[in-house]
C-alpha cells in the first residue's frame, strides 16, 4: 500500500475530511496541547500514536466517545493518532492559533479541508 503525507494548517473549529466517513477537527489549542476531535463510524478503530506503536491493536469497543459520537484526544507536538485503514495523523507545529497537521494515508484516499467538503 502506497502512503503519502499531506500537511495542512488548521485553526480552531476548522476540519479535515478523510475519505467519506472520517472528519477531524481542531477543538482547542491551549499552550503546547491541541484537542483534536474525530468523527468516524463506531466500528472504526482509533488509537493514540504511542499505543499503536506498542502494537496494542485497534479495539473500537474501548473508545470513549461523546454523545454525538466524537472522540476527542489531546496531543502535543510530534504526537499522533492512528486510525484503522492505514491513516496516521501527527501534530507537527503549533503557532499561535494555527496548527500544522501531517496526515499519512493510502494514496487513493481523498483528503479535503473542511471548507472544500461542501463544494465536493
Amino acid at each position: 500500500m502506497e502512503l503519502r503525507m499531506l500537511v495542512l494548517s488548521r485553526r480552531i473549529n476548522q476540519s479535515i475530511t478523510i475519505g467519506d466517513e472520517i472528519k477531524i477537527f481542531i477543538n482547542q489549542i491551549k499552550g503546547k496541547k491541541v484537542r483534536i476531535g474525530i468523527n468516524a463510524p463506531s466500528e472504526t478503530g482509533i488509537l493514540r500514536g504511542e499505543l499503536f506503536f506498542k502494537q496494542i491493536g485497534f479495539n473500537s469497543k474501548n473508545q470513549k466517545k461523546s454523545g454525538d459520537g466524537t472522540l476527542v484526544l489531546s496531543r502535543k507536538i510530534e504526537e499522533g493518532i492512528a486510525i484503522e485503514g492505514g491513516i496516521f495523523i501527527e501534530l507537527l507545529k503549533i503557532k499561535g492559533s494555527t496548527v500544522r497537521i501531517g496526515i499519512d494515508a493510502p494514496a487513493d484516499l481523498r483528503i479535503l479541508r473542511g471548507e472544500l467538503t461542501i463544494a465536493a
